[in-house]
């Protein structure tokens, strides 16, 4: 309902398809840090890019401590992951930029 909503006022829904109403992106807190363990150890471009893509997320329903074990859980990740990710990570973040409008918001 929140993403029809959004998309009714003008935030369009993406392109990618990673939205939360999409159900490949449903997952229990097991799933989602098997998901961040499997993308921090294969450290490819791809996998960072989706390390990226979730990395970014927040709370606005729900049970809000799920996301807290699964933000510490990324903590830990961070904190043993390989240059490679890192090097990727970096890439990945000059590579691609954000959608701002003119006035330099997104």
């Amino acid at each position: 309902r929140v993403s029809t909503a959004l998309d009714q006022i003008g935030i369009d829904f993406c392109d990618g398809d990673l939205m939360a109403m999409n159900p490949k992106w449903t997952h229990s807190l097991s799933h989602w840090k098997r998901n961040y363990d499997q993308w921090t150890s294969d450290a490819s471009q791809e996998t960072t890019m989706s390390y990226s893509t979730f990395f970014d997320c927040r709370a606005i329903y729900g049970e809000h401590p799920l996301l807290e074990q699964l933000r510490d859980h990324m903590r830990t990740l961070l904190e043993n992951a390989s240059e490679r990710f890192f090097v990727n990570l970096g890439h990945n973040a000059l590579h691609y930029e954000p959608p701002l409008t003119f006035f330099r918001k997104i």
